[in-house]
């Protein structure tokens, strides 16, 4: 993705939404497990970032050094970013250990829905401290947990489209439909004319 990107506001509402439902819900454990998930997901996109910035570094130094000239590196430059990344990825699904939640909805997250609630919100928290933190850093977020930022993108549309299709429904027919379609098929007429039984069989 290029970091010159504008913020998704689908993707950073995800852990927004639960902050306030936390404060709302009145519970302390809910929030301060929240608060874990943001600090933790801080302190690794600066991880990975440091990582990142200390393997270029090094790699500019070994080209710039004379007596390297015409060697071989004993490892590219991309081989060392692929390993960061891999480390990486693997410490954003590990971070912050389970051990350290306090509310039992984390605690006992042993189902695939419980674990992919947490995951997204990781997600969602990383994304939006990237952003917040500007620069390149923006890029990280994807690296690290680029299936879970598409799924929640992917969710984000679908809602949008479904609050764009509320808008554009036609009610009182056999089904809601689109505007556009009802038109076409014209069956506002038919609805008129027709016992609602025989519509709904031809729609």
């Amino acid at each position: 993705p290029n970091a010159t990107m504008e913020i998704d506001n689908g993707i950073t509402m995800l852990f927004g939404r639960e902050l306030r439902k936390a404060k709302m819900m009145n519970s302390p454990s809910y929030y301060k497990d929240l608060r874990l998930i943001e600090d933790s997901m801080c302190q690794l996109e600066r991880a990975f970032r440091s990582e990142y910035t200390k393997a270029l570094a090094k790699h500019e130094e070994w080209n710039k050094n004379p007596e390297n000239a015409g060697k071989p590196r004993p490892i590219s430059i991309n081989e060392e970013l692929a390993r960061i990344d891999q480390q990486y990825i693997q410490r954003f699904f590990e971070t912050p250990p389970i051990s350290e939640f306090s509310n039992e909805l984390f605690k006992n997250a042993s189902d695939e829905y419980s674990q992919t609630t947490i995951i997204n919100l990781k997600a969602s928290a990383i994304y939006t401290w990237s952003f917040k933190n500007g620069g390149p850093t923006k890029v990280c977020c994807w690296k690290l947990a680029f299936r879970a930022l598409c799924n929640i993108k992917a969710c984000s549309n679908q809602q949008e489209e479904m609050s764009a299709l509320k808008t554009r429904t036609v009610y009182g027919g056999p089904r809601h439909l689109p505007e556009d379609i009802w038109k076409t098929q014209k069956l506002d007429k038919r609805w008129e004319q027709q016992p609602q039984q025989k519509v709904i069989s031809k729609v």
